[in-house]
């Protein structure tokens, strides 16, 4: 079958059924398709790049690997959701002349300076606030991600032996024991 969102659960199930499950990565299949996408047409081109002597399949992950993966896929929305969110401030500070460097510290130490500065409208200062209080929240999130993960490495001899490498941190130790 091609990966998708669920084909390493649909693996899983025919395994236990006594099945032989493969999964196909999608860009193995894409040349094989002959028009546009739809289930007989991804059909067939499966069929079609099954056939090939030197394709390679995709190893089925197990449930354990695929919930380690779910902090991760968690923690990359949280980090990309809190940049966006550091940078909606900025531009909303820049609109009442208050610019700030690049960086994540600077924007923020402005945004808690433009809280008591009484010239600025209340309306923005709520505003800012309410953004504040929010990208805390995200902080505990990663915080919290970042705490499992280091658990996990902790945990799994293959994430240790991984985290030794030169240049690995715990997050690509992890990312990779549990994607691999």
């Amino acid at each position: 079958m091609e990966a998708c969102a669920s084909a390493h659960w649909f693996a899983r199930e025919l395994v236990a059924l006594g099945h032989m499950a493969r999964i196909i990565a999608p860009e193995f299949v894409r040349p094989f398709r002959l028009s546009g996408k739809n289930d007989a047409n991804d059909a067939a081109a499966i069929c079609a790049a099954v056939r090939q002597p030197q394709l390679r399949f995709v190893a089925v992950k197990s449930a354990q690997q695929q919930a380690r993966l779910v902090v991760h896929r968690l923690r990359q929305g949280w980090q990309e959701e809190r940049t966006a969110g550091i940078n909606r401030l900025r531009g909303l500070l820049a609109e009442f002349g208050r610019v700030y460097p690049n960086s994540a510290a600077a924007a923020l130490a402005g945004a808690r300076a433009a809280l008591a500065d009484e010239t600025l409208p209340g309306a923005l200062r709520r505003g800012v606030a309410r953004q504040l209080e929010h990208l805390r929240e995200l902080e505990a999130h990663l915080a919290d991600c970042d705490r499992e993960i280091a658990q996990d490495v902790r945990d799994d001899p293959r994430a240790q032996r991984v985290a030794r490498l030169s240049g690995v941190g715990v997050l690509t130790a992890s990312a990779v024991a549990a994607t691999v």
